[in-house]
């Protein structure tokens, strides 16, 4: 790879984490201290230490796991309605796969530019990795609790989302295009690199890392700029005879919803505070009334025992 693609593509991959960092720490720091004034007299503050911060976390991925119950997950119609499109497509893609293997030859002549680079390296597991290891430990560092979540999210994410890769692979056993063995030759349990094309592992990954990510930050501009990165892996897959297409739609839906269903997990918990505000009885005798109120928690572990 020419020294000029690699420094921009490490350089462009190096500002982009940056960004989810600051945007991250911007959007968090004045609501948590917020949050902190108001509650610091009623609630019970986790402060137990290293060793019992980092237990719960293991416990809180641990307990994540039941989200990726078949029965949980499909329990509602909207989520049965968008696993149902996902098979769909990749139905649609898996009957096309010799056709559009054709048109990628054609027309993504090149793999080596900055984008599809980014996009092999942001699929690495060891880059995923790395970036939920960078958010988690600066936040168990700095205190900052959103950041430590949101890289334990990720690295739960990924994990679970590298289980089930590795599942499918040896089930399906599905031969790389490179091979010229056709779309349609499966060889199960296999475990050579030639037939562990299904699905996208690059893709699964990037999808993966891009869900937690997207959702925890929740700006429209870093959304865009995820799933496009992500795209790129998707692209750079298929056009370096990597994958299949129908391969790559499987290892993105995949991520995605693993990513989806981990880092929701936090959504709604709530917790009883008092106020501290008060109306005095206008006469001896009579009742006084105090102010208490459910303020959503944006984080588990805040509270003592909230998990």
């Amino acid at each position: 790879m020419p020294a000029g693609i690699r420094s921009r593509a490490f350089t462009l991959t190096a500002l982009l984490f940056i960004t989810f960092i600051s945007t991250l720490y911007s959007q968090t720091h004045f609501s948590e201290e917020i949050f902190w004034r108001v509650t610091k007299r009623q609630l019970s503050v986790d402060s137990a230490g290293f060793r019992e911060t980092l237990l719960g976390d293991l416990e809180r991925s641990v307990y994540d796991a039941e989200r990726l119950n078949p029965c949980e997950v499909f329990r509602g119609g909207k989520r049965l309605n968008i696993a149902g499109s996902a098979f769909g497509v990749c139905l649609i893609a898996y009957a096309a796969d010799e056709s559009l293997r054709d048109a990628a030859r054609r027309n993504v002549r090149n793999t080596r530019t900055a984008p599809l680079v980014m996009g092999e390296a942001y699929g690495s597991v060891w880059t995923g990795a790395g970036i939920g290891c960078a958010l988690y430990g600066t936040g168990l560092v700095t205190g900052d609790r959103l950041l430590r979540e949101t890289g334990r999210e990720a690295l739960t994410a990924l994990l679970y989302t590298g289980i089930l890769t590795s599942v499918l692979k040896s089930l399906t056993g599905r031969s790389r295009p490179a091979r010229g063995e056709g779309a349609r030759m499966f060889r199960p349990f296999r475990f050579d690199a030639g037939h562990t094309a299904f699905p996208s592992g690059h893709s699964a990954v990037a999808f993966t890392v891009t869900s937690v990510l997207a959702r925890r930050i929740g700006h429209p501009f870093v959304t865009t700029a995820l799933y496009a990165l992500a795209l790129f892996t998707a692209v750079q897959r298929v056009g370096s005879d990597s994958h299949w297409t129908s391969d790559t739609f499987a290892g993105a839906f995949l991520g995605w919803a693993v990513g989806s269903l981990v880092s929701q997990g936090t959504d709604g918990d709530t917790v009883e505070v008092d106020l501290g505000m008060e109306v005095l009885p206008p006469h001896p005798g009579e009742y006084a009334v105090s102010l208490r109120a459910r303020v959503p928690l944006p984080l588990g572990g805040i509270v003592s025992g909230s998990r």
